[in-house]
């Protein structure tokens, strides 16, 4: 996963293996065989690609790719349904979903990465991302409500 993640920041920035071997004080022939062989990178040289591949980028790629989500629904009114979303198992984010349409519901302090595919395929197929709105008191409530359905 991350081997493959860096493949991709680097040939969206245009770097080549060649010159990110250069940039980082590692031989070619060894980060060659790193990253399409797939053999192990040290600590070091990750740090040292992250550093010129954009550090932020970098880590937020990975977080946003171990990051889990499911969508608990908790209930169903005309039609339209509510839910929580569980980041990584913990009650973060809201969804509304009505005619294959989801509104999401987030704390205004949130900084979550949120991955929009994730999202739609959380809640099931067809479903697309409408509208991300900041709310605390929604969100508050359902995840109050989660909580005290599931005991947690």
């Amino acid at each position: 996963m991350i081997i493959e993640m860096i493949n991709k920041l680097r040939k969206e920035k245009g770097i080549t293996i060649a010159d990110l071997a250069e940039k980082i004080g590692a031989s070619h022939v060894t980060l060659q065989r790193n990253l399409v062989e797939g053999s192990k990178l040290k600590v070091e040289d990750m740090e040292a690609i992250a550093r010129v591949l954009g550090e932020k980028e970098f880590y937020a790629a990975i977080i946003e790719e171990l990051q889990t989500l499911e969508f608990v629904k908790m209930d169903i009114q005309n039609g339209a349904t509510w839910g929580i979303f569980l980041v990584n198992d913990t009650p973060q984010m809201v969804g509304y979903v009505e005619n294959l349409r989801l509104i999401l519901y987030i704390k205004e302090s949130d900084s979550s990465i949120y991955n929009r595919k994730k999202l739609e395929k959380a809640i099931g197929p067809g479903v697309e991302l409408e509208d991300i709105k900041e709310d605390n008191n929604i969100v508050n409530m359902w995840v109050y409500q989660y909580r005290r359905k599931s005991g947690d």
